[in-house]
C-alpha cells in the first residue's frame, strides 16, 4: 500500500479481518498523539505481521522501521505466551518517539506517541472489526473505544544507531500496557462487544457527540482512553455511465471516495465498466425514478451526486431530484448556455434562488479540460477540494 493512502471505514476493518483470517495475531499501530514538524498527524495507523510486512503507514523512513522492529518484539514476545481473555485485555505498548533524523533535511524535529496493540484471532477481534466493516458497508459511523493500562514508568528505549550528522536528542521512551478496544455504533447508540458495564457513561457520551476523526485521548481515574471516529465515508454518486463517468469513478475510488453510479442502460451501467463501485439501474433517468435511486442510497451530507446523463432532459430530472435531497454537493456537466436553460426550469419547480446557486455547473474545476479523462480530473479535483471544506467545517476550521 502506498504512503499516501488512506484507512478508511472499509479499508482498515478488510485488511484486519483478512490477516485475522490467516489464523494470525498483528499490531495496530495508533498515533494518539504529535507535536513539531512530523511526517503524520494524529490518527495515521498502520497494521504490522509477526514478519514484518505492513499495511498502511506512520510516516516512513528510519523511524517508522523502529516501529515496526517495537512491533515485530511485541508479537515475538507474545507469541509463545497465552493471550490474555477478552474481559483482561490484550498486550499492549505506547511507545514515544523523537524525530531528529537529518538525513531528512531538517525536516523532521518533533515527537510521536503511538500505541502499538497486539490483535490476537479470537473471537472477539473478528466481532469487533467485522462489525466495524458492516457499518462502513451500510455508511454508518461509528467510533473505536480503546483503553489502556500502563504498567509502569515510561523507561528509556535502547538507542538506535545515530544517523551520520545527526544531533543528539532525547531518548525514544516506552511503557508496557493492556489493551481493551470496543466499538460504538453512533447511529444505533450500542457498543461492540455488549459491556456498556465497563465503560463510564461519559465516555460513551462523548463518543456519540464526535464529529471530528482527530483521536480524543483521555486520562480518567488511573486509565487512558482513545476515541477515534470513523465518520460517514464521503461517497460519488454518478448518475450517467459514459466515458466521462467511467474517467471520475476511477479516479474517484483512487482517492477514497466510494462510487455509486445509476444509468437505465445495462449495458453502460455494469460491473465490467465499473469495477468495485455499486451499480443501480432504474427502469428510466426520470424526476420520479432518480428519486428512488436516491433515497435507496439513503443521501446524506457526505455524498456528492455528480449529474452526466446523455441529455438535458436527464440532467434535468435528476437535477430536480438531487435539489430535494440533503447531498453536499451537487454537480452537472455542461456549458453555461445549458445550466442557463436547466436552471430557468427550476424556479417552476419551487426551488429559491440560492438553492439553484447551491448546484456546482459547469461542473469541476477551471483547469482548462476538454477530453473525457481532463473532465474527470477536473471533477475529482473540485469533490477533494468540497470534502475539505466540509471536513473543516466540522472542526471550525475556515477554508
Amino acid at each position: 500500500m502506498n504512503e499516501d493512502q488512506i484507512m478508511n471505514a472499509h479499508s482498515l476493518p478488510e485488511a484486519v479481518l483478512a490477516i485475522l483470517g490467516e489464523d494470525c495475531a498483528l499490531v495496530l499501530a495508533t498515533m494518539i498523539d504529535q507535536n513539531g514538524s512530523v511526517p503524520r498527524k494524529a490518527g495515521a495507523r498502520m497494521l504490522v505481521r509477526p514478519n514484518g510486512e505492513i499495511w498502511g503507514t506512520v510516516g516512513g523512513g528510519r523511524y517508522e522501521g523502529n516501529v515496526i522492529n517495537q512491533a515485530k518484539q511485541l508479537l515475538h514476545e507474545n507469541a509463545s505466551s497465552t493471550v490474555p481473555g477478552a474481559h483482561e485485555g490484550s498486550p499492549g505498548v505506547v511507545v514515544k518517539y523523537f524525530l531528529r533524523d537529518s538525513t531528512d533535511m531538517g525536516v523532521n524535529h518533533g515527537w510521536v506517541t503511538l500505541l502499538l496493540e497486539v490483535v490476537p484471532p479470537d473471537a472477539r477481534s473478528r466481532q469487533i472489526f467485522k462489525a466495524a466493516l458492516e457499518a462502513g458497508k451500510k455508511f454508518q459511523p461509528f467510533v473505536f473505544i480503546t483503553s489502556f493500562v500502563r504498567h509502569e514508568e515510561m523507561q528509556a528505549l535502547k538507542p538506535t544507531s545515530p544517523c551520520e550528522g545527526e544531533a543528539p536528542g532525547n531518548a525514544d521512551t516506552a511503557c508496557a500496557v493492556t489493551v481493551q478496544r470496543h466499538l460504538y455504533l453512533q447511529e444505533e447508540q450500542a457498543v461492540v462487544p455488549d459491556e456498556t458495564r465497563n465503560l463510564p457513561s461519559y465516555l460513551l457520551a462523548t463518543a456519540g457527540s464526535l464529529t471530528d476523526t482527530t483521536p480524543c485521548h483521555m486520562v480518567q481515574d488511573g486509565k487512558d482512553y482513545l476515541l477515534e471516529l470513523y465518520e460517514r465515508p464521503f461517497r460519488t454518486i454518478i448518475f450517467g455511465g459514459g466515458h466521462v463517468a467511467q474517467g471520475l469513478a476511477q479516479l474517484a475510488k483512487r482517492v477514497d471516495f466510494p462510487v455509486a453510479v445509476v444509468d437505465d442502460r445495462s449495458k453502460f451501467a455494469n460491473t465490467e465498466n465499473f469495477p468495485g463501485s455499486e451499480i443501480l439501474v432504474p427502469e428510466s433517468l426520470s424526476e420520479d425514478d432518480a428519486a428512488v435511486c436516491m433515497h435507496a442510497l439513503r443521501i446524506g451530507p457526505h455524498d456528492a451526486i455528480v449529474i452526466v446523463t446523455r441529455g438535458h432532459a436527464h440532467d434535468r430530472d435528476v437535477l430536480v431530484a438531487s435539489l430535494r435531497t440533503n447531498a453536499g454537493y451537487i454537480g452537472m456537466i455542461g456549458s453555461e448556455s445549458k445550466r442557463a436553460a436547466v436552471y430557468n426550469s427550476m424556479g417552476n419547480k419551487g426551488f429559491s434562488q440560492e438553492r439553484i446557486d447551491f448546484v456546482h455547473s459547469p461542473i469541476g474545476l477551471p483547469i482548462g479540460a476538454a477530453s473525457p479523462q481532463e473532465i474527470a480530473v477536473s471533477i475529482v479535483a473540485e469533490l477533494i477540494q468540497w470534502r475539505k471544506k466540509t471536513r473543516n467545517a466540522a472542526k471550525g476550521i475556515a477554508s
